[in-house]
């Protein structure tokens, strides 16, 4: 529960315009939605856990755009301050907010609007989110569901997962793709359609510590991050499997 806990401290600290979470001489911002709060939650416990990164004496922030966005409608003074004196940037893919949007191919970024250090490293990381599910597919395609033949559905699960996937290879995040490839019938990725389970995000955040520090994590590591349970927390909130998620490919062991 603490770390659930931790996930709803980091957030209103957002909503009262603060984002620095420790203090450290190597500054590391997350520009991300609730899946990066997650991982920047697993990087502060394992800059516990691993001397090497506790040498780093790493410092977090977190701008958790859906918030922000929400609650501010200019950039902030301390929104800059963090993210102009990051020596690390580790962004989602965000593109349809406005001053806080992270792809350069939008007019209006943060590549425009804060004066970014050239010597900062950034990272773009993949948004971990996919309508596969039936029940997701019936909320998010509500206009059109009823129409849709189980052919038509397994063609549309198949097109938003290769959107997936594509992502995750073009930001380079192949160990990802290839796990999500590999594991997306057979075990539960997706608590709901933008929140992936703890495994998933382990696998991301595994991917994410070799390009940020050049940091392998080992087994003993993983199930450390295993306990900590934060958007797959409440299970009743999960979207619910139902018959045809099994008839269209899903194993029976998924629950």
């Amino acid at each position: 529960m603490k770390y659930k806990n931790k996930f709803d401290y980091i957030q209103s600290l957002n909503e009262n315009d603060i984002y620095k979470i420790s203090n450290g001489y190597l500054n590391v911002c997350f520009i991300t939605s609730c899946r990066g709060i997650s991982l920047a939650i697993f990087l502060e416990k394992i800059c516990k856990e691993i001397p090497y990164l506790r040498n780093w004496q790493i410092g977090i922030s977190v701008i958790a755009t859906h918030i922000v966005q929400m609650k501010f409608s200019h950039s902030t003074q301390n929104m800059k301050l963090v993210i102009e004196n990051a020596d690390i940037l580790i962004c989602e893919c965000i593109k349809n907010y406005n001053y806080i949007n992270t792809l350069r191919q939008c007019e209006n970024n943060i590549f425009n609007n804060f004066n970014i250090k050239t010597s900062t490293k950034i990272i773009m990381i993949p948004n971990l989110s996919v309508v596969y599910y039936i029940n997701d597919i019936k909320v998010i395609y509500k206009d059109i569901f009823n129409s849709l033949t189980e052919s038509d559905i397994i063609e549309l699960k198949q097109k938003n997962l290769n959107n997936l996937i594509y992502w995750c290879k073009y930001y380079e995040f192949n160990l990802v793709a290839n796990y999500i490839e590999t594991n997306i019938n057979i075990k539960r990725l997706f608590h709901t359609h933008n929140h992936p389970m703890t495994e998933l995000l382990i696998i991301l955040f595994k991917e994410l510590c070799e390009k940020a520090f050049n940091v392998y994590i080992n087994n003993n590591i993983i199930n450390h991050l295993k306990i900590i349970k934060i958007l797959d927390f409440y299970d009743n909130h999960k979207t619910l499997l139902i018959d045809v998620d099994y008839k269209l490919g899903l194993s029976r062991d998924v629950i």
